[in-house]
């Protein structure tokens, strides 16, 4: 062998070695910053964070708006909530930018208006202040609340932080029903938020006796006959959690319609609400008798949409304190006879953010692990839409936003650690 030979084959080795080296170093730094499992496990929130893949379709499956955006809300009022993917320096739990059904981004004008449109009021951040603004950018709210909640009923939670103080020693929520004209109707100082506006009501609990009670829309305390939490009201109903931890059903009023004796109530939807009590599982009327049992197999109990519930079969039981199994198992449907009308052959899976069937359709997995994906089906449990996207979210206004595939390069990982240690992505 000639030396010019000896000198390439010498070359070919050592960059051959450099390249292991610098290889092992990139997956050590991945592996140490907690970065290397979250590409290769199931959840998606990485990719969808670093990856701009979450876009909308309609119901014939085609993409409507491109993906180009880090997270994003269901259309409410011709606008939909989105965060775009080259914001920077912030937690992504809180979109309020706002985009049109084309696309197309509803710029907020930072002058002040003071004519009141008749259009919906949506949230919008400006500097580090929340404000609300009209469906046509209009800032109708000055921005002076840390955080805020949609406008539901003509009425919006809203909140500001209280400076700990020596005593305390820690942050305090103090928290405000407001009008669509920013007008306070209701401080909630001294009460904890139990649940937000449903059938015109918000449940509450007095923070220092836990004494239950429910303010309307026009300011309105009325306290309840019991000490503990309360649930949403729907239909007149409400699950109730007194102090003793078992779970009931009680009236306006505050009484119980169905004494406290189940282990677990979710909320009532469609005049029905899941129970568990030891090892029975099914559903409730109004009146807490019970409609449908559910064999001991049922994993998992979900809402009633459409006059449909998602029912999971088999796999592991989800928490003490949640019917839903977040785990294996097959996803079916059942009307309100309790009779399955879609059996269960659906995955379960970290990507399906919103269950049950929505104007129609219900998103639904299948296969498994980095394999999953979810499409759209019908009420007869036909693919009206094809599996083939990371995450779907529910149909509304004729739309949904879905999950596109994308991988993620080694840039956007390094560009993006900094805010994903920050809101808590790290594995």
């Amino acid at each position: 062998m000639s030396e010019v030979e000896h000198q390439f084959e010498a070359a070919v080795v050592s960059r051959t070695l450099v390249g292991i080296f610098v290889g092992l170093g990139v997956y050590l730094l991945l592996y140490g910053a907690g970065w290397l499992p979250a590409l290769f496990a199931d959840d998606i929130s990485l990719r969808a964070i670093c990856s701009k893949s979450i876009g909308f379709i309609d119901k014939k499956g085609l993409t409507v708006i491109e993906p180009q955006f880090d997270e994003a809300c269901p259309f409410s009022g011709g606008l939909a909530a989105v965060q775009p993917h080259d914001t920077e320096n912030r937690c992504y739990d809180n979109p309020s930018t706002y985009i049109d059904k084309a696309g197309n981004l509803i710029a907020t004008k930072q002058k002040y208006s003071t004519t009141r449109s008749k259009t919906p009021l949506f949230k919008v951040q400006i500097d580090d202040k929340m404000s609300y603004q009209d469906k046509n950018g209009e800032i109708v709210l000055p921005p002076k609340w840390d955080n805020a909640d949609d406008f539901m009923d003509g009425v919006a939670l809203v909140t500001n932080w209280r400076t700990p103080t020596q005593e305390s020693g820690y942050w305090k929520q103090h928290r405000y029903l407001i009008d669509e004209t920013g007008k306070t109707i209701f401080d909630f100082d001294n009460y904890i938020v139990d649940e937000k506006c449903s059938d015109g009501l918000i449940t509450v609990s007095d923070e220092r006796t836990r004494q239950a009670g429910v303010v309307d829309i026009k300011g309105k305390l009325t306290l309840l006959s019991f000490s503990g939490r309360c649930g949403r009201f729907s239909e007149g109903r409400a699950t109730a959690s007194p102090n003793k931890g078992k779970n009931g059903i009680v009236d306006l009023s505050g009484n119980f319609v169905v004494l406290p004796t189940y282990d677990w109530l979710g909320h009532y939807s469609e005049g029905l609400v899941n129970f568990r009590m030891g090892s029975e599982k099914g559903y409730l009327d109004r009146n807490g008798k019970v409609v449908i049992k559910m064999p001991a197999e049922a994993s998992g109990l979900g809402e009633f949409h459409e006059g449909l519930a998602e029912v999971t079969i088999g796999g592991t039981p989800g928490s003490s304190q949640d019917v839903v199994s977040r785990d294996d198992g097959k996803i079916g449907f059942i009307d309100k006879t309790g009779n399955f009308v879609i059996q269960p052959q659906f995955s379960v899976g970290h990507g399906l953010f919103e269950h049950g069937f929505h104007e129609g359709l219900a998103a639904v997995g299948v296969g498994s692990g980095r394999k999953q994906r979810f499409g759209y089906i019908d009420r007869t449990g036909t693919f009206v839409i094809q599996p083939a996207f990371l995450g779907a979210m529910r149909f509304s206004e004729g739309k949904a936003a879905v999950i596109f595939y994308h991988y993620i390069s080694l840039a956007d990982i390094i560009k993006y650690t900094p805010i994903m240690r920050r809101c808590g992505y790290r594995r």
